[in-house]
């Protein structure tokens, strides 16, 4: 009898552990910094900002309202140097556009036509953005090559005699911040706004015009408001993508979980991706890393746990073995643990369990770990920025 119930629990046991898994995938999001187009050292990450052109517009163009993030602004002559130079908002002339709307019978017989008018004009600016970066090892050799061939068509050049014995021979040249040869122009951007502003349409082309000659100063208006904004905007975005540490929050990064509620991990197993999924959304860009380690680190021995014990030659344990090892390697990428990461993704391949899931995160390391050299850093979430 007692071998019989041994035999009868064993059966049970198998059968409850070895039931039907379902895995699905969700969706979290957290931050992370932007890696830039090119690598400033730390020390030495300033950036200035000068203003010049009409004074209607540049009066409300504030430099300190330029944020480049993970830089430090300062007076003038930044490492980085932002010129911004704005012509002012030119008004359109007023032109009038026609449309003429046709009314047909059921057999397609032209009843009536009626003509309906409107007026509208454009108004246009021109600015453009000039962005300075130090030069680069390379650059400054070049330029001491320019610098030296220069210096020796001089040495070769006949003296002006004419010259010799005046007083004020010496040439004059512009020595402008831009002229510096410690800056290379990185790249230059024309901000050429346009706006439209409609009067409403009438049948009556006087009305049409009295409603466009009512609104139109009050466009122009609004449209000398927006292009200060839009010259800001424009700006910052440029000059982020090419040096900036800005964040940016990922929404599309999946964990696995398990659907099965009959299942005696579900609980367990629903508790650490909702746990996840809470802690992930309050990863911020400059978060501090190591408290993201430590609040982690339950949740990742749960999913170890599981993966010691389960099976992969049952062909459910194996699928549930997979989502453990998935989340695993998700949650040490998103920490920046890589070597944890590469190692669950080598698993689910050797096990050839979520096997494409797998090769696509080892993929998205590999590239990460690139921009990561690349910047000389060990996270991509920086404390303090």
């Amino acid at each position: 009898m007692k071998n019989l119930l041994l035999i009868l629990f064993t059966t049970v046991s198998q059968i409850t552990y070895t039931q039907k898994v379902d895995i699905d995938n969700y969706r979290v999001e957290f931050e992370v910094i932007n890696f830039p187009e090119r690598f400033i050292e730390t020390e030495k990450r300033t950036y200035s900002v000068e203003v010049t052109g009409d004074k209607e517009i540049t009066s409300v163009i504030d430099p300190k309202t330029i944020k480049l993030f993970g830089y430090t602004q300062v007076e003038s002559k930044g490492v980085v140097k932002i010129e911004i130079d704005a012509g002012r908002l030119f008004l359109g002339s007023a032109t009038m556009t026609s449309r003429i709307q046709e009314n047909k019978d059921k057999n397609g017989k032209i009843l009536s036509r009626t003509s309906y008018y409107t007026y509208n004009s454009t108004n246009s600016a021109e600015a453009t953005l000039t962005i300075y970066g130090p030069m680069s090892t390379k650059d400054l050799e070049n330029e001491r090559e320019k610098e030296e061939k220069k210096n020796s068509k001089k040495e070769k050049k006949v003296e002006n005699q004419f010259l010799k014995a005046a007083s004020n021979n010496t040439s004059t040249a512009s020595n402008t911040d831009s002229d510096n040869p410690d800056y290379k122009k990185v790249d230059t951007k024309y901000i050429n706004p346009v706006y439209s502003y409609y009067g409403s349409e009438s049948t009556n082309v006087t009305a049409a015009l009295r409603s466009y000659n009512a609104g139109v100063a009050s466009a122009y208006d609004n449209h000398l408001k927006a292009y200060p904004k839009d010259v800001i905007s424009t700006t910052q975005k440029k000059v982020n993508d090419m040096y900036g540490y800005f964040p940016i929050r990922l929404s599309y990064q999946k964990m696995k979980i398990l659907d099965s509620e009959d299942h005696p991990e579900y609980n367990t197993f629903q508790q650490a991706t909702e746990a996840a999924k809470v802690l992930f959304k309050n990863l911020k860009y400059n978060s501090d890393i190591s408290t993201f380690r430590a609040d982690f680190a339950p949740i990742l021995d749960y999913f170890s746990g599981l993966n010691k014990k389960l099976d992969y030659r049952d062909k459910q344990e194996k699928k549930l073995k997979g989502a453990a090892l998935y989340n695993i390697a998700m949650i040490n990428c998103t920490l920046d643990n890589f070597d944890a990461a590469i190692a669950a993704c080598n698993e689910m391949i050797r096990i050839d369990q979520d096997k494409g899931d797998a090769e696509d995160l080892l993929e998205k390391i590999a590239e990460i770990k690139v921009d990561m050299d690349k910047h000389k850093m060990v996270t991509r979430h920086i404390p303090g920025f």
